[in-house]
């Protein structure tokens, strides 16, 4: 899209990242071809590749057994997310990195040394932060969710669902906050599913928004009664900090932040989404523009068609093998998936892994 229709606009690309234009002052810059932008293309093309093959090979049943194969993998690493709370809350192991680098080999992303934060110690799995983990669990416990409702022996797929949610809670990341009311809402919809009658539907859907209402009203009279010297209260008054720099225009002048990685985020999806309302059909092509927000990035590179197209093709199979399930949940369903990942990852890797096949599939 560059290429046939050029842009003047600023913004931040892959090798002028907004981490940069925000904390060493540098200036933005257009958006630009660069290796960044091929190797997005080349994954998103081998993942439409992949779906394709699924399309054309697999019988229903298929689709099922992949879930549980998904799943049992999910549990493994369930499992070992289980030791290293164990053994950096209970017995305050800080080397449990090391232990980890010997058994799987050692990246950039491994993290040796056990790091506090806030009242807790982080937990990361294989992932370099909290955050990345978070959203790797959040992923898992809707796979196993997934599982629990095609399965006839759901027994005890609860203790894995929570086994995950607890980890989720002690890994000590804020996105983890984000993640927690996602599935809480993907949860609450497979359940109204279930029930058949519009009266308990209607009741369910009062109690919900009810619910919603009375945490918003907790939360913004709970403001005054925050403190930046708790992890959590610091992040959500950094939150109210940066809505209000931000719409008002003065975070180009700003040189302080409560954090800054809250800043870096909300600011790269505010600027991206403004990038993409000039191009919102077709937008300036595919992780040409970067944020910490994958739907964003989708949205301002390839616009609202690229995304129709994307989630028609990506559910495809969802909408067959769901056919007995109401459109509007399934549609949520969706719009959950694209809400999270306008806060997620610096990256379009949500929307060409795996995981996206599975985590709007519910029966």
């Amino acid at each position: 899209m560059l290429v046939i229709f050029p842009t003047d606009i600023s913004v931040a690309n892959i090798d002028n990242p907004w981490e940069g234009i925000l904390v060493a002052g540098r200036s933005m810059s257009k958006p630009q071809l660069s290796f960044f932008v091929f190797q997005q293309c080349f994954q998103m093309v081998i993942y439409i590749t992949i779906l394709f093959v699924i399309y054309l090979s697999f019988h229903s049943q298929d689709y099922f057994r992949l879930i549980d194969k998904f799943a049992n993998i999910v549990k493994f690493f369930l499992i070992l997310g289980v030791l290293e709370f164990i053994s950096k809350y209970i017995f305050h192991w800080i080397d449990y990195g090391e232990a980890i680098k010997y058994l799987f080999g050692y990246a950039d992303s491994t993290v040796v040394l056990a790091r506090t934060r806030g009242y807790g110690i982080e937990l990361q799995g294989f992932t370099k932060e909290a955050s990345h983990y978070s959203y790797t669990l959040f992923i898992s416990i809707v796979i196993l969710l997934s599982q629990k409702n095609n399965s006839k022996s759901n027994h005890y797929q609860d203790i894995w669902i929570l086994a995950g949610i607890m980890l989720m809670i002690f890994c000590m990341s804020f996105s983890s906050v984000l993640f927690g009311i996602a599935f809480i809402s993907i949860y609450v919809l497979t359940h109204w599913n279930i029930t058949q009658s519009k009266f308990f539907r209607i009741v369910k859907q009062g109690l919900f928004v009810i619910a919603i209402v009375i945490g918003i009203i907790i939360i913004i009279n709970s403001i005054n009664l925050l403190s930046t010297d708790s992890f959590f209260s610091r992040r959500v008054l950094s939150l109210f900090e940066e809505f209000d720099i931000i719409s008002s225009g003065s975070w180009q002048h700003a040189t302080t932040a409560l954090e800054w990685s809250n800043r870096v985020r909300l600011l790269g999806i505010f600027m991206t989404i403004k990038a993409f309302l000039y191009r919102p059909l077709l937008g300036y092509g595919f992780g040409t523009i970067t944020c910490h927000g994958s739907t964003a990035m989708m949205l301002s590179g390839v616009g609202l068609v690229g995304v129709y197209y994307w989630v028609e093709l990506n559910f495809a199979v969802n909408k067959i093998l769901t056919s007995n399930i109401n459109r509007m949940y399934f549609n949520c369903s969706i719009m959950l998936f694209l809400f999270v990942n306008l806060f997620n990852s610096l990256g379009l890797r949500p929307f060409y892994e795996m995981h996206s096949f599975f985590i709007c599939y519910f029966n």
